[in-house]
C-alpha cells in the first residue's frame, strides 16, 4: 500500500465520534470558542417588512451548544411572541416608523437607524420619537443614525461580487453602519468599491461623503443634526412626568432647574441624550435574516432589493 492510499482515509475524516466522551467542562469550553466572533447584524422594522435574526448555526449543534448560545443573554422576545438573536454591543435596530412591540428587546438596543424623511421637519420628528418612546423603554439607547439616504439600502445578489465581499468581511457581519462625522475603516472599504456600486447609490455616497469635512458657511448637516437633537429632548421632556405643560416653555428656554438645584432640565437631559449622527446605511440578507413581509420594488423604505 503506497503512502497516498495510507493517509487517504485520515483525509476524509469530518467528524470526532469520541466529542461526548470528552469531560463536559471541556465540551462546554469547546463550544465556547466555537462561538462566532460579534459582528454587525441588525434588524428590521416597518409597516410592510420585518426582518429578524436566527441564533447562529451552532445554537443547533445539541443542547450544551445552544445553551452557551443562549447564556450569551442575546435572544430577545418581542410582544407578539416572535423572537430574535441580537447582539446589544454590535448589532442595528432599523426603525420604519411603526409601534410593532419591541418587547425585551426594547433596553437592550444601543444603536438605531432611522431614515432621513422621517426627521427632516421638526414637528414630524417629534411625532417620530414620540411614538418610539412611548411604544418601548430604550434605556440603554446610545446613538441615534440619521440614514442621510431616506432608504435602507440592500445589497442583493445582482451587485458586483466584490462589494459583497468588501463590505461584509465576515459570515456574520450583515450591516455597514459609517458614522460619517468620523473617516474610519468603513468609510474607507465603500470608498474603495464606490465605483461598483449602483448609479443611485453611488451618488447618494458622493453626495454624503465626508460631511463633517464640508467647510461650507451652510453647513446643512450642523442644521439637521441640532434639530433632530432638539425634536428628541423636546419630545423626552413633554412625556416626562416631572415637567408639566406649564413648565415647557421655561425648560425650552433653558431657565427650568433640574430638582438637584445644580442644572437645568434641558442640560440633564442633555447630558443623557443619545448622540444623533449621520449614516448612509449598506445591509445585506443571509440566511440568518428571517424576512416577513413583502420586498418590493419601489417599496418607501427599502432599496436595492429589485
Amino acid at each position: 500500500m503506497s503512502a497516498n492510499q495510507q493517509l487517504q482515509p485520515a483525509t476524509r475524516l469530518s467528524t470526532f465520534p469520541r466529542f461526548s466522551s470528552l469531560p463536559t467542562e471541556l465540551q462546554l469550553d469547546i463550544w465556547e470558542k466555537a462561538m462566532p466572533e460579534p459582528q454587525a447584524g441588525y434588524i428590521l422594522l416597518s409597516g410592510s417588512v420585518q426582518i429578524l435574526q436566527a441564533p447562529p448555526a451552532i445554537a443547533h449543534v445539541c443542547k450544551a451548544s445552544r445553551d452557551i448560545a443562549l447564556k450569551s443573554g442575546r435572544v430577545y422576545e418581542l410582544e407578539d411572541g416572535r423572537r430574535t438573536w441580537f447582539n446589544k454591543e454590535t448589532d442595528f435596530f432599523l426603525w420604519g416608523g411603526h409601534n410593532l412591540g419591541l418587547g425585551e428587546l426594547a433596553p437592550a438596543i444601543q444603536n438605531i437607524v432611522i431614515p432621513r424623511h422621517m426627521l427632516d421637519d421638526f414637528s414630524e420628528a417629534c411625532e417620530a420619537f414620540e411614538m418610539l418612546l412611548t411604544d418601548s423603554e430604550l434605556s440603554g439607547l446610545r446613538n441615534i443614525f440619521v440614514n442621510l439616504e431616506d432608504k435602507f439600502t440592500l445589497v442583493n445578489e445582482q451587485w458586483d461580487p466584490q462589494v459583497n465581499s468588501e463590505l461584509f468581511q465576515s459570515e456574520s457581519n450583515t450591516a455597514i453602519v459609517p458614522d460619517l462625522n468620523l473617516y474610519n475603516d468603513s468609510m474607507d472599504r465603500i470608498d474603495r468599491i464606490a465605483s461598483m456600486l449602483p448609479q443611485s447609490v453611488a451618488n447618494y455616497w458622493r453626495q454624503h461623503n465626508e460631511i463633517a469635512f464640508n467647510d461650507n458657511d451652510d453647513h446643512w448637516w450642523v442644521v439637521l443634526g441640532g434639530q433632530v437633537m432638539f425634536a428628541y429632548l423636546s419630545t423626552v421632556a413633554r412625556l416626562c412626568v416631572e415637567i408639566s405643560d406649564e413648565e415647557y416653555d421655561e425648560f425650552e428656554a433653558g431657565t427650568l432647574m433640574h430638582p438637584s438645584g445644580d442644572i437645568s432640565w434641558w442640560d440633564f437631559l442633555f447630558e443623557r441624550a443619545p448622540n444623533v449622527l449621520p449614516t448612509q446605511l449598506f445591509a445585506r440578507i443571509t440566511e440568518r435574516e428571517r424576512v416577513g413581509g413583502f420586498i418590493e420594488e419601489g417599496d418607501d423604505l427599502l432599496s436595492g432589493m429589485l
